[in-house]
């Protein structure tokens, strides 16, 4: 099962539930038959560890970062695939806060490369289909560094299978640290933590478990069906994690 530290509430693996948003802006679900194909997007996400993947589909009216979402309504569905063609189940999911409510739709696989599609099918109306989503190469994480690390000296992770046109994010979690990230410039294929990168939360000389997190991302706005009227969004990511102990 996928980690779940660093997944937004949304990419959990919930049937049907209502959980608590955490964003500020008022989010709003309306029927989906109330609105043309012409005046929705598609906002399309699937995050893989290695071993299993997490994929969340959401429609927007207007364009993918609008607060405006659409829960599907009978004559409307949306059909995910996994490469080969095998349909996924999409489970909806409901976040509210006071009045906001939004809806967004999830799967779990443990296909974990190739390229997934997304059709949204109308009774009436135009559908949309063959909205596709790749996943980037997946990749083996990992460091010299053993034992207790002090957070004074240089901590070098290391990747396989570097490429282009991707995003790589790094990540560092821990409960005597404050949790931090940096973006490196392309996909290098390591990144080096200098002395002070890590920063202590507390007592400079707490040790802790800190967990880094390296995540591959392709996103683009290309792929997605001429019906949808407003610019759509997909993001695929492969991450990975190791934990080790951090000290003063």
């Amino acid at each position: 099962m996928l980690s779940r530290r660093f997944l937004l509430v949304g990419l959990a693996p919930l049937a049907l539930v209502t959980v608590a948003a955490t964003g500020c802006s008022k989010k709003e679900s309306i029927p989906s038959d109330e609105v043309t194909t012409k005046g929705y997007s598609l906002d399309f996400k699937i995050m893989s560890d290695g071993a299993n993947s997490t994929a969340y589909v959401a429609l927007h009216v207007g364009s993918y970062d609008s607060n405006i979402f659409a829960t599907l309504t009978s004559g409307d569905n949306l059909v995910l695939k996994a490469p080969g063609g095998a349909v996924l189940p999409l489970s909806k999911v409901v976040e509210t806060l006071g009045s906001s409510v939004k809806t967004s739709y999830i799967a779990n696989t443990n296909v974990v490369e190739g390229t997934f599609l997304v059709d949204f099918t109308r009774v009436q109306g135009a559908s949309a289909l063959n909205n596709s989503l790749s996943l980037p190469p997946g990749f083996k994480l990992s460091t010299t560094s053993t034992g207790t690390v002090s957070r004074k000296n240089l901590l070098t992770l290391n990747w396989d299978n570097k490429g282009t046109d991707y995003v790589i994010r790094v990540e560092w979690k821990g409960d005597c640290i404050f949790n931090d990230f940096k973006d490196p410039v392309g996909d290098p294929g390591s990144f080096t933590l200098n002395s002070g990168d890590i920063r202590a939360s507390g007592d400079a000389t707490a040790t802790c478990p800190v967990t880094f997190r390296v995540t591959r991302k392709r996103i683009t706005s290309n792929g997605f069906s001429a019906e949808f009227g407003h610019p759509s969004n997909a993001e695929g990511d492969q991450y990975r994690e190791l934990t080790i102990t951090s000290g003063g």
